[in-house]
């Protein structure tokens, strides 16, 4: 899943730095956001053996030009076995006789609810690197 702010006081900020060093304070505060969303994302998945809950990993995105990008994923890899196990849970299937059962929806409802706080986070540690690396700048000046 991704999240795409235009948050007008984080893209001053950004603006405001360097290019590579405004990319770098994105990406840090952007992990930090996303260990948020790991830890939700583990909380709201079934935890009968704990598999899949173990299996959210942080990666970093495509790279494309002026974009950072961090995500939260579950890949194929860290459910042995049959890989469509988690898509299962989540969307709901069909038994052989044509019972439906539902989906437990956990990756939407936990993304949902750890929004607010990543979107937090992110404004936090940004603000805390970009005034550290001032305080830096200031003392090599003096």
């Amino acid at each position: 899943m991704a999240i795409e702010w235009d948050d007008k006081q984080i893209r001053a900020t950004l603006d405001s730095l360097e290019r590579n060093v405004g990319r770098k304070f994105a990406r840090q505060s952007l992990r930090a956001a996303a260990k948020i969303e790991q830890a939700s994302e583990r909380a709201g998945s079934p935890q009968r053996s704990g598999t899949m809950a173990r299996g959210f990993k942080v990666r970093s995105g495509k790279k494309r030009q002026n974009v950072v990008s961090v995500n939260v994923v579950l890949p194929s890899s860290a459910i042995p076995g049959k890989t469509f196990y988690p898509a299962m849970q989540n969307y709901g299937w069909k038994s052989k006789g044509g019972k439906k059962h539902p989906g437990k929806r956990f990756a939407n409802l936990s993304w949902i609810r750890g929004l607010a706080a990543a979107r937090a986070t992110v404004q936090r540690v940004l603000t805390q690197l970009v005034n550290k690396y001032r305080g830096e700048i200031l003392q090599d000046d003096e």
